[in-house]
């Protein structure tokens, strides 16, 4: 992380990087502050975005409950064993969504909704777990505490590691999603912005219902189950209306044609 601002100056600016099909990475900035928001209001209120809302709040939603699932269910030892291991599973979740994002001999909407498809299955199979598991603590005499690898552990902390497969790679999909649909730099960032921002409203409301002392949790499991149904239909219409990237290519004889003509103006 240290090591990231350094990096990122030395990388070069959008405008001059050229790709190697010959293609010009587009940026375009509006003239004022006032302008920039008023492009972002207008894509947040446009179709496609709202249709997306219910995604973008609930793609991080989970983590509030996890870290109180992992706090009232786990030892100290156990819970520092989760936050390495657990990471692990980001990871792999993310390499494994962007391989089959990133493989162009399918078309690009069957790799979407293979994608969507799977990553739902997960999520909504982590929940019913969780309900089950839930059920099961709360009827027990007494609250049960998991340490490392001890009767009970194994299936408690899968449904954490599973959490976090399914909701990292729900979030390479969502910023490979509105991707998709953005026509050059300056849109993405619009994209991206709003999928951030709304995304940490998801977590602000999830982490507030968790600070409530004494809190039933079946009411997060009830709410992060109910909004991953939710966003099902309305993502799936964005995603069939997918037929191609929507960013505009601009090739370099293209920008030497350009150059040309307001010279000779």
């Amino acid at each position: 992380m240290c090591l990231g601002l350094p990096i990122a100056l030395c990388l070069s600016p959008a405008h001059k990087v050229w790709r190697k099909d010959g293609t010009k990475v587009v940026t375009e900035r509006a003239a004022t502050w006032g302008a920039e928001f008023k492009a972002v209001g207008k894509l947040f209120i446009s179709r496609r975005i709202l249709l997306l809302l219910p995604a973008f709040f609930i793609s991080y939603f989970y983590n509030g409950f996890m870290s109180t699932w992992l706090t009232t269910y786990f030892t100290v030892r156990s819970r520092a064993f989760s936050s390495f291991f657990t990471n692990f599973a980001g990871i792999f979740s993310s390499f494994i969504i962007a391989f089959l994002l990133d493989n162009q001999k399918i078309h690009i909407k069957t790799r979407g909704r293979i994608a969507f498809i799977s990553i739902v299955t997960i999520l909504t199979g982590t929940w019913i777990w969780a309900s089950i598991l839930q059920n099961e603590f709360y009827n027990a005499a007494e609250r049960p505490i998991f340490d490392w690898f001890q009767g009970g552990f194994g299936k408690s902390y899968a449904l954490v590691f599973f959490w976090q497969f399914g909701g990292q790679a729900f979030q390479q999909f969502l910023y490979w999603l509105v991707g998709q649909y953005a026509t050059n730099l300056s849109d993405l960032s619009h994209h991206t912005g709003i999928l951030r921002g709304v995304e940490a409203l998801g977590q602000t409301v999830a982490w507030a219902m968790q600070s409530e002392g004494g809190a039933n949790h079946f009411v997060s499991i009830g709410i992060n189950f109910g909004f991953t149904l939710l966003c099902i239909v309305p993502t799936w219409i964005v995603l069939s209306e997918l037929e191609a990237s929507h960013e505009v290519k601009v090739t370099e004889e293209e920008v030497e044609a350009d150059a040309k003509l307001s010279t000779d103006a």
